[in-house]
């Protein structure tokens, strides 16, 4: 069975498949809301489908099915934002599950200062929910550069360059965001050339800006 999901543009991205042994559908256990993918079958398959209300009574009894449904989850939103990030998203599905191990999830409150200009860098981060905006403080007054959201990115510039950072990043809203360290990239990096060119183009860029 193959799992895709629609960017905002409307493009649809096939996020992995699932084998015998897999299961799928536990973001609606966790999450009032929507689906976040479809699940389409790429075979004729068989499924055993258990409800919400009896799922709620099984993790009642037998507390560690709730831990590894926590676990997957965790695992699996981490693995969807990888895969519709326009910087990691030419990685396979295979080679991601190693990846998103890198990563440490970090939570801002709104308001809160997630990178100080001029301050020295040691990692970057990939936004999960939330918005931030990137000011650049001029003689005590802060020049808006732009303002980022989920799945995008920030903090490479001065990874690459060497340099402190050329600019401040605020929480504009409760945020959670993806952080990977200058020496867990280099290994990504190393392994998938496509994402260094990625993150070259988009450096020059925001050089210029």
């Amino acid at each position: 069975m193959g799992v895709f999901r629609n960017t905002e543009f409307g493009e649809e991205i096939h996020i992995t498949d699932l084998t015998d042994g897999a299961f799928f559908g536990e973001f609606g256990f966790f999450l009032k809301s929507k689906r976040f993918a479809t699940i389409r079958a790429t075979v004729e398959t068989t499924l055993l489908e258990l409800t919400k209300r009896d799922m709620d009574n099984v993790t009642k009894k037998h507390p560690k099915v709730r831990e590894v449904l926590i676990k997957f989850y965790k695992n699996r939103v981490l693995d969807t934002i990888l895969a519709t990030s326009p910087l990691f998203s030419c990685i396979s599905s295979e080679s991601r599950g190693a990846i998103v191990q890198l990563f440490k999830l970090r939570r801002f409150k709104q308001g809160a200062v997630i990178i100080k200009q001029g301050s020295p860098a040691d990692s970057m981060f990939l936004i999960k929910s939330g918005v931030v905006k990137v000011v650049s403080k001029i003689e005590g007054k802060d020049d808006f550069i732009s303002r980022l959201f989920s799945g995008d990115y920030f903090g490479e510039v001065a990874l690459f360059t060497g340099k402190p950072r050329m600019a401040e990043v605020i929480a504009e809203s409760d945020t959670d965001l993806m952080e990977i360290t200058k020496s867990d990239l280099k290994i990504v990096v190393k392994d998938h050339p496509k994402v260094l060119e990625t993150l070259k183009k988009n450096i020059q860029s925001r050089i210029k800006k």
